[in-house]
């Protein structure tokens, strides 16, 4: 198959829109959020590439850096999957846009973090590798397209001990793992006192409301109480919900004044199926938009009628 490929682009050269680069050239990004790669997902890619081919390129910036030409844009699950097959070379789209360390980090939290799992502790790391560089919690939420509470939950991950996040290794048997909601739990546990509750909790097997309870009782017992999260009030949901609201209009924008010529590029490389996955989930997408825009309006019409009511009462 590989003989194939190389007699359809010349190495180097370019064809069409991609080129075949010697895959000892090319190295992963050196800020790639990502470090845990699933073998077996790996192995199942490597198996159809083996079968059909590297249908899609992945994107890549030219360096030179000793015996490296090509840096990993995104692409880095190929990559992998074709050395494990012994592939020799690699089909890269080259961007010839200069991209600072922050833009191709970006460019790589978009291009991974909506598609296979990613472990809760690279996701933390992720988020706070972008609040070093001064991003903003709101920006964070709009990059993972996310909500803030989303973003604040995982950053709590950084406050458990080595031992604890040793327990939440996706390489370890399911049974053998600490859930990500019960690790978030922990967080508010002091770290010297985080493994042992983690380990009561998992021999005990215990749900989610009663380890809750449980730590909050290991915390009381050490004069560290958890915070209680005050319950929100209509107007932190107002304030959710407009800046949802706002996300979703710029993101639209953004993505609506493209030209025709950026999708036709886009899936060019893509399977067919792709574009239809777009198509079916913008159109819930709208669903959804269209069901919480008529709801509302139904609470618009229904303080209208409050405001007419009590004006016939003060006329009264």
């Amino acid at each position: 198959m590989e003989k194939q490929e190389l007699a359809t682009a010349e190495q180097e050269k370019g064809a069409g829109d991609f080129i075949l680069a010697p895959i000892a050239q090319i190295r992963r990004c050196l800020s790639q959020p990502r470090t845990f790669f699933s073998p077996k997902k790996l192995a199942e890619l490597a198996e159809s590439i083996r079968t059909n081919g590297q249908i899609q390129p992945g994107i890549a910036k030219r360096i030179h850096d000793g015996q490296y030409r090509f840096e990993l844009v995104d692409g880095e699950r190929r990559w992998r999957a074709l050395q494990m097959i012994n592939r020799k070379h690699m089909k890269l789209v080259i961007s010839e846009v200069a991209v600072d360390e922050q833009s191709q980090f970006t460019a790589s939290i978009v291009s991974n973090f909506g598609g296979e799992d990613h472990t809760p502790l690279e996701i933390a790391a992720a988020i706070k590798k972008f609040q070093n560089w001064g991003v903003t919690l709101d920006q964070i939420a709009s990059r993972f397209v996310k909500s803030i509470s989303w973003v604040s939950q995982h950053l709590r991950i950084l406050q458990l001990s080595d031992e604890v996040l040793e327990l939440m290794d996706p390489e370890l048997p399911e049974d053998e793992q600490l859930t990500y909601s019960i690790a978030i739990e922990l967080a508010c546990l002091p770290k010297k006192l985080q493994f042992n509750a983690a380990r009561i909790i998992m021999s005990r097997e215990m749900k989610l409301a009663a380890a809750r309870n449980f730590i909050r009782d290991e915390a009381d017992k050490a004069g560290a109480p958890c915070v209680e999260r005050r319950k929100r009030r209509p107007d932190d949901e107002y304030r959710v919900l407009s800046s949802f609201l706002k996300r979703v209009e710029r993101d639209i924008n953004l993505h609506s004044q493209r030209t025709q010529e950026f999708y036709d590029s886009m899936f060019s490389f893509r399977s067919q199926q792709d574009p239809m996955d777009s198509i079916m989930a913008a159109t819930r997408i709208k669903e959804k938009m269209d069901l919480l825009s008529s709801k509302i309006r139904e609470s618009v019409e229904k303080q209208k009628a409050r405001y007419k009511s009590q004006k016939a009462l003060r006329s009264a």
